[in-house]
């Protein structure tokens, strides 16, 4: 006897018989109301749409796996090659240029590709890489290598396995496996072709970044053909059968919001570098485009939150989902934790311990590893096994108890420790970023997988632009202090002549901006003695202007801490569940709306109402 408390609904004689092929679908899965040729489904703003039934299943390409993977070594390959720039064309930019065109490339990606299908988007976003590397390979100006990365940035958005392209494509339970398999070359790559540059390429040599560029360009471009010639998602006409034309579509997207989130990192954008480069003496353009562009984004967010329009670029409701926004929050500091040691572990190592370039070269490897090992073990259902949301608080606790000793960072302490907490606290990180990247996309229904997905890449991007220009400033701002205090002493002290306390002076300074040890043979009127003294001082100055910077990290792993314990637990969520399907370019799909509309399917007005108990049976 049916319940009269649940509301059914009526399955349409369509589907009374299913065949063998349905049945590997798992409809029975979705939360769609079942339509018969179509499913309706509701998006987050409230749009109600018809997907194609052929839309969902579990036919998938593996030329789709490997065109993410070596999308995904481009983007890491156009996110090394910028790391030596900076210094080579005497600039002082905090290379914030390329997460601020992630943060714009993710948003406009994930939410396009939601409302007019994947294909043609991750398309362009993927020749847009090819462009982007091609540029930097050729650059000979910062403003060039801006535009490049900005380009890398934007692109990053399709080649970056977060759910978008491909993750959707599996199953659930396949999801982390897939992200691993596709980062995995990408990490291979930039390792090896780290090492053998630094081992082969001489100091300040176009060779030491451009090789970034090349590689990339090449990775870029096979990419783009794996893409078009294996990558079928679901078309605009599958995901919207019998509702908008593509330019209906276009009138009522969220051109405000686009364009005030767009001039928003614009804005910010230039005010990081023009701060940066102008630094210690700020002027009044840099604070108002600085204002300007944290101005344009709270308008907004305002404005997504209080607007009428029926297609937000940026839904508030996403938002108050408490699961997602954990999610979010951890994805964002871990991430941004990350790429912070990324930037102070070169600097650490050449510095205080007073290492050589192949020697800094091969321990910011280990990072690497650490943060690899973390992503594949995570990856692995078997290994991995229950209680997912544990495990994340465990990770998140021991990222705080791992980097909280870096603080005690000198040139005298144990440097094999040091080096073996920033593995563990990389290991923990990546473990972690492996689950809530796509743990994201388990919060929200398919037709918001590009949203969710884009939202976290976003704020991700942001925090991590943020975070560059912040510890860059404030690195500054400590090793003018501290290495005053530490050197000046050993100098007066040392009797040297005005002139030549002068020289010392400079070339301090120009050392502290690059990565490597300190190197005082230039100065032949020193005695041994002296060198030792000056040296000694400079490694502790650096050591103290370290340990302040990672005091600065302290409360971003607390909050990493806090949101990690509000994550959802994911061991709840269908494991065999799929997105999407890969379709066959030549197969039969509605050609327009009229036909589309005449397939049979349930009335609108049919969804959600009470059956009887006969219908029931």
């Amino acid at each position: 006897m049916a319940n009269d408390d649940v509301i059914t609904v009526a399955p349409s004689p369509q589907t009374q018989q299913v065949s063998r092929e349905e049945l590997t679908r798992n409809d029975d899965c979705w939360d769609f109301e079942n339509m018969g040729s179509h499913l309706q489904v509701t998006h987050l703003d409230g749009t109600v749409t018809n997907v194609d039934r052929d839309a969902l299943g579990t036919l998938f390409s593996s030329g789709s796996t490997r065109a993410q993977a070596l999308a995904s070594t481009a983007a890491w390959m156009s996110w090394i090659a910028p790391g030596n720039t900076s210094v080579l064309f005497h600039t002082n930019l905090p290379q914030s240029d390329k997460f601020m065109g992630s943060s714009i490339g993710f948003l406009l990606v994930g939410r396009l590709s939601d409302l007019y299908g994947r294909r043609w988007i991750i398309l362009g976003a993927s020749f847009l890489g090819v462009a982007g590397c091609v540029l930097g390979s050729f650059a000979t100006n910062a403003e060039i290598l801006i535009a490049a990365n900005i380009c890398n940035g934007m692109a990053a958005a399709a080649q970056l396995p977060l759910g978008i392209a491909v993750a959707e494509l599996v199953a659930n339970q396949a999801r982390a496996r897939t992200v691993a398999l596709t980062t995995l070359p990408s990490l291979i790559t930039a390792v090896l072709g780290t090492v053998i540059v630094q081992n082969n390429a001489p100091d300040g040599h176009p060779s030491q970044w451009r090789w970034g560029y090349y590689a990339g360009a090449f990775f870029a471009f096979f990419s783009f053909l794996l893409y078009l010639v294996f990558y079928h998602p679901p078309s605009y006409r599958q995901l919207n059968v019998a509702g908008k034309t593509q330019l209906e579509m276009t009138k009522h997207l969220d051109f405000v919001g686009i364009f005030l989130y767009v001039s928003g990192c614009v804005l910010l954008l230039l005010g990081f570098c023009l701060g940066a480069s102008s630094y210690p003496s700020v002027g009044k353009e840099v604070i108002g485009t600085i204002v300007g562009g944290f101005a344009a984004l709270v308008l907004f967010v305002l404005y997504e939150a209080f607007s009428t329009t029926e297609q937000p670029l940026m839904p508030p409701k996403v938002f108050k989902n408490v699961h997602f926004t954990s999610l979010v929050t951890c994805a964002t500091f871990a991430s941004t934790i990350f790429y912070v040691l990324t930037i102070l572990w070169p600097f650490a190592i050449g510095k205080i311990f007073n290492k050589r370039s192949v020697d800094i070269a091969w321990f910011g490897v280990l990072l690497v590893l650490g943060a690899t090992l973390g992503i594949f073990l995570a990856a692995s259902p078997k290994l991995r096994g229950k209680r997912v949301k544990i495990q994340c608080v465990v990770a998140s606790f021991l990222v705080v108890a791992l980097t909280t000793p870096l603080c005690t960072i000198s040139p005298g302490g144990h440097q094999r420790l040091i080096v073996l907490l920033g593995i563990s606290a990389s290991f923990a990180l990546g473990y972690l970023v492996a689950i809530v990247i796509t743990g994201v996309t388990f919060v929200w229904e398919a037709q918001d997988i590009g949203l969710a997905s884009g939202v976290l890449g976003a704020m991700c991007s942001l925090g991590c632009a943020f975070s560059r220009t912040l510890f860059t400033l404030l690195l500054r701002k400590k090793l003018e202090e501290e290495l005053t205090k530490a050197v000046l002493p050993v100098v007066l002290s040392a009797g040297l002549l005005p002139e030549t306390m002068l020289q010392l002076g400079a070339v301090i300074r120009e050392q502290a901006t690059k990565n490597g040890n300190t190197n005082l043979t230039t100065f032949t009127s020193l005695n041994t003695t002296t060198k030792v003294a000056i040296t000694n001082a400079i490694q502790t100055g650096y050591a103290n202007s370290l340990r302040s910077i990672f005091l600065f990290i302290i409360p971003f792993s607390v909050i990493l801490l806090i949101g990690a314990c509000f994550l959802p637990d994911l061991d709840q969520f269908n494991p065999v569940k799929v997105a999407r399907r890969m379709q066959d370019p030549n197969e039969y799909a509605p050609q327009n709306n009229g036909e589309a509309a005449e397939q049979p399917g349930l009335e609108l007005s049919m969804l959600g109402r009470r059956v009887s108990a006969t219908e029931a049976t």
